[in-house]
């Protein structure tokens, strides 16, 4: 399994590169008509400031004939993981977007579920206010 990782407040998170159509900066995807997920700032991560402003990378996610859009702090490294290599995530996680945690570099990188993070856009963006 080959995964994206990059970074939230200093957080090293995954996503499965399947589900990565590219990295851009958000002027360059602004007003498409996609759903963002800010998922630092739904998470309670710090940073916002940068992101809202647009000085932060933007992952173009897709999945299930849907495309979405969602902040990050950095985009990082391509690793190839083995599918069984996760562990169960920390119960401070929405265990609905993640696959597991995995050991790399010395440290964890949180493994999310692209699809999931794609579905979660596009609930959120039908319930916030027009």
């Amino acid at each position: 399994m080959r995964l994206l990782t990059f970074s939230l407040a200093e957080t090293v998170h995954a996503v499965e590169l399947s589900t990565v159509e590219g990295v851009a900066r958000w002027e360059e995807v602004e007003g498409r008509g996609l759903p963002l997920l800010d998922l630092a700032r739904w998470l309670g991560y710090g940073g916002e400031e940068d992101r809202q402003e647009g000085r932060a990378p933007v992952l173009v996610l897709q999945a299930g004939g849907r495309r979405a859009l969602m902040r990050v702090d950095r985009s990082g490294e391509v690793l190839e993981v083995a599918t069984d290599a996760a562990r169960d995530p920390p119960e401070i996680f929405p265990r609905h977007l993640l696959k597991g945690v995995i050991e790399h570099g010395g440290g964890l990188v949180v493994w999310l579920d692209g699809e999931a993070l794609v579905q979660e856009a596009w609930r959120s963006a039908r319930e916030e206010p027009a």
